[in-house]
């Protein structure tokens, strides 16, 4: 993304925005937080894109821990520097005390070429006054991830269980690890990651005598357990370690007394954890009811099961207002949610004319501002509260799985949802989620304003082409308590999204085939992003989605931010050759 969009922001080409570790002793060391260490690649910054051959060392592995504790009170969350002590540094740092060269200077001189823009100069003086008033620990990368020194143990696979066993104690830390694993992450990936250790060690305790389920390839391990806390260290539990190449996990010596006995334990241990085979481990759903009668209460309950009642009015329909008039005055409605704007007609609900309809009758209105973004359209004004998917726009890469709930200070059921927040809200974001959401919220508003100038353009022109039969875009919004003017620009956006369709809908595939754009169904992403939108998400339904005025050969585009004139011609090569 660096490569594509650098030119256009700061003004000068950069190929990467590099994090760097050192890769030594069968180690990954770097810089997050204080000095850590993983298995490499088995830590947040995630698969390297590039691997450079830095030579051999003469120094051990024991010369490299005394000389990273002697200056571990340097390199903390503290002393962090975006610019100037920074992950890059530190791997300059050690791989001068390993091999006495310093690492390739594109990656260390990257700091000053973009500071030799106005955009990095500009950029920079930000980054300085919020390090004085946050501390420099608020910007490094991975966060405070583990103290100031995190080191692995020496001497391979038997090292690091005894120094598991020192941290959990040696009385049932199979046990103890299997739980760390189930605690610290997401339901789903913990019974993945324990589903896929369980089958391993289970094979290996059946038939201990063959060597093949005693090897495991690295990058198989870097994929399914990289990301999952603990979930490596349960494997160096069991015996494995990372052969010199760092081609293979591996358990030497053969699987005898002890060894067995622990894996048989873990195996053990796992089973206590997942349900039985054909049995969920995802609690009942019970959902409420709009107008269930009252029944006499057994003495003793069970199960329940209830049913609730939607109601899905389509806001492109001229009368849609009064169908909701309608049914709110025969059903007792809980909430009214709208799309703002809608996805993939782009049309806007009267907002003011609904908010007021609404609270006459206590009803609180949810928006969800996905689609234009928060940065062009604000629905504050109107809103008891407003939901944004944060994988789209604000991410920007769409690489993420988070979303917000805020609620509105000035909305009447403020206290009320508040309360109810902090009895049931439950923290479950991925922690390099959270991570990647922070170090993205720090271009959105640049972002937002590339993407809104490169698509304006491209619709312009679309609008107008002789093969579009229609086009939908949301610059039909001037509400002044909406609309939002660029932080940036100062100008008023409208978003990235749009759809069209063909005159010629037989020429659809030939143009999505032609059209040198990604293809993918989400949206968002700061490159653009083309889908033929009512094939994909309602291919059972495509004449229920014609009759809601959805085209079933409807194109949807999420606009990048690519070079405007660029796109309008890639556009023009595709709509020629359809």
């Amino acid at each position: 993304m660096a490569r594509t969009m650098s030119q256009r922001i700061v003004g000068t080409q950069i190929d990467g925005i590099w994090h760097t570790g050192v890769v030594a002793f069968g180690y990954e060391y770097f810089y997050g937080g204080g000095i850590q260490s993983s298995h490499p690649e088995c830590n947040q910054a995630g698969t390297a894109v590039q691997k450079i051959d830095m030579g051999t060392t003469s120094k051990t592995q024991q010369q490299l821990h005394d000389f990273l504790k002697s200056v571990a009170h340097q390199w903390t969350a503290q002393t962090y520097h975006l610019l100037q002590h920074n992950c890059n540094n530190f791997s300059d740092l050690v791989c001068n005390f390993l091999l006495g060269k310093p690492i390739p200077s594109f990656i260390t001189g990257l700091p000053s070429q973009v500071l030799q823009t106005p955009m990095g100069s500009m950029i920079a003086g930000m980054y300085e006054n919020m390090a004085k008033q946050g501390g420099g620990g608020s910007f490094v990368p991975q966060g405070d991830v583990g103290g100031s020194l995190n080191l692995p143990p020496i001497g391979g696979a038997r090292a690091m269980q005894q120094q598991l066993e020192a941290k959990l104690g040696t009385k049932d830390s199979a046990g103890k690890q299997v739980r760390k694993v189930w605690n610290e992450n997401k339901a789903e990936l913990a019974s993945s990651a324990l589903s896929l250790v369980r089958k391993i060690l289970a094979n290996i305790a059946t038939k201990p005598e063959q060597k093949r389920f005693q090897k495991l390839k690295t990058s198989v391990v870097k994929k399914k357990l990289g990301e999952v806390v603990g979930g490596v260290e349960l494997l160096v539990l069991a015996g494995f370690e990372m052969n010199k190449e760092e081609t293979h996990y591996e358990i030497k010596g053969g699987v005898v007394g002890e060894l067995l006995a622990r894996i048989k334990d873990i195996v053990a241990r796992i089973d206590e954890k997942l349900p039985p085979k054909g049995k969920s481990s995802k609690p009942a759903t019970v959902t409420a009811t709009t107008n269930s009668e009252e029944k006499e209460k057994p003495k003793k309950i069970k199960s329940v099961t209830v049913t609730r009642n939607r109601f899905f009015v389509n806001d492109a329909e001229p009368d849609w207002f009064a169908q909701i008039q309608k049914i709110i005055s025969a059903e007792k409605i809980s909430s009214v949610v709208v799309e703002f704007p809608g996805n993939p007609l782009l049309q806007a609900a009267d907002l003011r004319s609904l908010s007021e309809l609404l609270r006459s009758h206590g009803i609180p209105l949810i928006v969800d501002d996905t689609v234009g973004s928060s940065l062009n359209f604000s629905a504050v004004n109107f809103a008891d509260v407003i939901v944004t998917s944060l994988t789209k726009w604000f991410c920007g890469t769409g690489d993420v799985m988070a979303g917000s709930l805020a609620l509105n200070p000035n909305s009447d059921y403020y206290d009320e949802f508040r309360k109810k927040m902090k009895l049931e809200y439950e923290d479950l974001v991925f922690s390099g989620d959270a991570l990647a959401l922070e170090a993205s919220s720090r271009t959105y508003a640049l972002r937002m304003s590339a993407v809104n100038a490169s698509t304006k353009p491209l619709v312009e022109y679309l609008r107008t082409h002789p093969k579009v039969d229609k086009l939908w875009y949301p610059d039909h919004v001037t509400d002044p308590e909406i609309c939002v003017a660029s932080s940036t620009t100062g100008e008023q956006g409208h978003g990235g999204l749009f759809s069209f369709v063909l005159k010629d809908v037989d020429d659809s595939a030939r143009f999505l085939e032609d059209l040198e754009v990604c293809k993918g169904p989400s949206l968002g992403t700061s490159y653009t992003l083309v889908c033929p939108y009512t094939m994909l998400a309602h291919y059972d339904e495509l004449d229920w989605a014609e009759a809601q005025g959805i085209s079933r050969y409807l194109i949807r585009v999420s606009t990048g931010m690519e070079d405007a004139e660029d796109l309008v011609g890639r556009f023009k090569r595709a709509l020629n050759g359809a």
